[in-house]
């Protein structure tokens, strides 16, 4: 029988298989060498594609990097085709669906646990990158919109939230909210707000800092025009659209970056240590911050450069060899390019070639 001691660990994130909990209300899933994932990549792509920009640094020699990435081009030995990564994954859930307090900080001290599945540079305070995906906690949202904006949402559902990755410089990040607003209220979305996520950098190393996006929440209506579709659906052609248009406006992936759009979730993540992720983002130590599920993701990015945006979790899941993954992906689908076609999204010629450029591959989705 197991003690109780082994019972909370495994829990807690210790042990690196999935068990149910004694009280039968909460069941876990960790790993170290087999994370809580799909060895596919759905529908969206596990990894962007990086369009690196030749910048020249203080030593005078020309270094590829972005606005939240310092990814180096291939020089000597390094070469970023060659990237891989091996990661710690966790999961908790509440069976009964609801939204609780503990399995926010359960899985929080899950991802500390977890601190040796993931990796920091020469700086210890700067990670590969850690992060936690939640339900949507509605309650926790409603009532800091009232608090700070004086606005009601809709009921849980009817709205969806952007977790979005800006840029720091004021003129860029208007221009970039501009673009996404004009572009989801083509699709029959409504702007509700925006709300300025409270971070705390004090404890980031400055590698980390260096890179440090502007982060924001997008407020708008869940349902557009598109209403053959499910929600879900019609956020991601709304995000895809969206990257389209500001990649045409010179804004590119890693200068705006959607951690999440979605009805039903939402990612705080970021090229942080396990530890450094609730002490960076407070909201989540907010005791009204609930919710009946998380993923939590440590990464280690084997011989690779991190990256605010390659922090995971990712929309969907969560992976530990995603970098491998994609690349496969991405061949076998540019292979069968001729023979895909997209009925169940109900795009039309233009918009679809939009949603496929953006991702620099023809990745087109019979259903999702």
């Amino acid at each position: 029988m197991q003690t109780s001691r082994s019972a909370q660990e495994t829990r807690l994130g210790v042990s690196g298989t999935g068990r149910l909990a004694p009280n039968g209300l909460r069941t876990v899933y960790t790993s170290a060498s087999r994370p809580f994932c799909s060895k596919t990549a759905a529908f969206q792509p596990a990894r962007r594609g990086f369009a690196l920009v030749s910048r020249r640094g203080n030593n005078g020699r020309d270094v590829s990097c972005e606005a939240h990435s310092a990814i180096p081009p291939a020089q000597g030995l390094f070469d970023p085709a060659n990237d891989k990564d091996a990661c710690g994954v966790g999961f908790v859930a509440n069976l009964s669906k609801g939204a609780s307090r503990a399995c926010v900080t359960d899985a929080l001290k899950m991802l500390a646990r977890m601190s040796h599945r993931g990796a920091c540079g020469c700086e210890e305070n700067t990670g590969d990158g850690a992060g936690i995906l939640c339900a949507m906690p509605d309650s926790f949202f409603s009532a800091v919109l009232f608090d700070e904006q004086s606005f009601r949402l809709p009921p849980l559902g009817e709205y969806a939230v952007g977790q979005v990755f800006l840029p720091r410089d004021e003129a860029q990040c208007n221009k970039a909210k501009c673009i996404m607003e004009r572009v989801a209220a083509k699709l029959g979305h409504d702007s509700f707000a925006w709300r300025v996520v409270p971070t705390n950098n004090k404890t980031l190393g400055s590698a980390a800092i260096a890179v440090e996006p502007h982060v924001e929440q997008w407020f708008i209506s869940a349902q557009g025009i598109k209403e053959q579709l499910d929600t879900e659906q019609q956020l991601f052609i709304l995000r895809k659209l969206v990257e389209y248009e500001l990649h045409q406006m010179g804004l590119g992936e890693d200068d705006v970056y959607f951690c999440s759009l979605s009805s039903a979730t939402v990612i705080y993540k970021g090229q942080l240590t396990p530890e450094q992720v609730p002490e960076y983002y407070p909201d989540l130590r907010r005791p009204d911050f609930r919710s009946y599920m998380a993923l939590v993701h440590s990464r280690f990015s084997t011989n690779t450069f991190p990256s605010w945006g390659r922090a995971q979790p990712m929309r969907l899941l969560g992976h530990n060899g995603e970098i491998n993954t994609l690349r496969g992906n991405r061949n076998w689908m540019t292979a069968r390019e001729g023979v895909m076609a997209c009925e169940a999204l109900g795009l039309t010629r233009e918009e679809l070639e939009k949603v496929c450029l953006v991702s620099g591959v023809c990745v087109i989705v019979t259903s999702l």
